[in-house]
């Protein structure tokens, strides 16, 4: 007997408003970025006149400008790509910025597989319970393509998002990475490695009960 149910992601701390507020202010995108970029090119600078006395260099002017230059640049673009991260720029202007095909944070969650037995006296033991990370619709449509399609585990079969694909590479190397905990997937060669992995008989079990089950019936879940 197998039991779904899922749970949205657990969320440990939350931004305030303030915190967001904050981050779109001058000082937070461009004053605090600046001052960190110019104390690193400073400290790389001195580093550089460091290096150039030891080995008893005559010029130190262009080296320690032309390697400040360059800490700046780099570790300027660094924040501020950070910034926009942080600022959710995607959301902002609800513009598609990186072709992934979402506005904003792609969202993900889990779906709880439990995995009973049952005794031949007809008595339910538990044999075990876990979360697969991933939502209803990107679960749905991996044991589908499984199931009916006959497609792979492969990731190149299910990302990147961008190339109208369920998946993002991390979602499903995640994914991959807790079925093989689970028993769901292993090696088709232990062999050889290249031959990628399979489906278990436990495996495609539990993919047929998801697929079976409508986006209704896990999202109703998820809410319980």
């Amino acid at each position: 007997m197998h039991d779904y149910r899922n749970e949205p992601p657990v969320i440990t701390q939350r931004t305030s408003y303030a915190e967001k507020q904050f981050l779109h202010t001058m000082l937070a995108g461009a004053t605090l970025p600046f001052v960190q970029a110019a104390l690193t090119a400073l400290i790389m600078a001195i580093a550089t006149a460091g290096v150039i006395y030891l080995f008893d260099g005559i010029d130190y002017i262009k080296p320690m400008i032309g390697i400040g230059l360059i800490t700046f640049v780099i570790i300027w673009l660094m924040l501020q790509r950070r910034w926009l991260t942080l600022t959710d720029i995607e959301r902002l202007t609800g513009l598609d910025l990186n072709n992934d095909k979402h506005v904003g944070e792609v969202k993900t969650g889990k779906v709880r597989v439990q995995i009973d037995n049952v005794t031949p006296q007809g008595h339910i033991d538990q044999q075990m319970m876990f979360d697969l990370p991933a939502t209803p619709e990107q679960l749905k449509a991996y044991a589908h393509g499984i199931i009916h399609e006959d497609k792979t585990p492969s990731e190149t079969e299910w990302s990147p998002i961008k190339a109208g694909k369920p998946f993002s590479l991390d979602q499903i190397r995640s994914l991959k990475d807790e079925m093989i905990k689970r028993g769901l997937l292993v090696k088709a060669n232990n062999k050889n490695s290249n031959l990628g992995f399979v489906h278990t008989h436990i495996g495609k079990t539990v993919l047929k009960r998801i697929d079976a089950m409508t986006i209704e019936q896990l999202t109703d879940a998820m809410n319980q």
